[in-house]
């Protein structure tokens, strides 16, 4: 049985200052190349050994990586995650697992690399010689590094979950010949 989930990846400008120096997806000149890079992201070692744990699987997480395939629709900004397995329950969970497990990582990373530049933005806002304009740009800056902490990643979103196939993908039953 084979399912299916999908991400839908939204890369930042690449020119957003207030966003320089994040690990966030980014626009580039290849937009293929943006898809392409999530879809790497959903197979790491890390995503792997957090859907095995999830799931209580007996797989190593380099196998459990292995097993799947995530792959950029073309044309598009659509990654899609198939799981193969001889339980249709098992390959939805499987295939749902790491899809939320890769947007949970990639949330966990970010929120790591937040955490100093809130604080620094924090001290120096209260900072009561700084000038007014000085002062609403880090407010500003502040307010909208605090949103992408509570928010997570705004780059990659779970846009559909994969249900329990109603009959197996492989092996497709032949064709009788006369």
């Amino acid at each position: 049985y084979e399912a299916q989930s999908e991400l839908l990846v939204t890369p930042v400008a690449e020119d957003d200052p207030a966003l320089t120096g994040l690990a966030l997806i980014r626009s580039s000149s290849d937009p293929s190349r943006d898809v392409e890079t999530v879809a790497r992201l959903v197979t790491s070692r890390a995503v792997a050994a957090d859907v095995r744990a999830e799931l209580s699987l007996e797989e190593s997480p380099q196998d459990l990586a292995d097993s799947i395939d995530a792959s950029p629709v073309a044309q598009s900004n659509i990654v899609v995650i198939s799981a193969s397995e001889n339980d249709p329950e098992l390959a939805a969970d499987i295939a749902n697992s790491f899809a939320e497990n890769a947007i949970a990582d990639r949330d966990e990373k970010l929120r790591a690399q937040l955490k100093p530049l809130i604080e620094s933005l924090q001290a120096r806002a209260g900072d009561a010689n700084l000038p007014r304009d000085a002062a609403v740009t880090l407010t500003e800056q502040l307010t909208r590094l605090e949103s992408l902490d509570a928010g997570g990643d705004p780059t990659i979103r779970f846009e559909t979950s994969a249900a329990p196939p109603d009959r197996p993908g492989a092996p497709r039953p032949g064709v009788a010949r006369a």
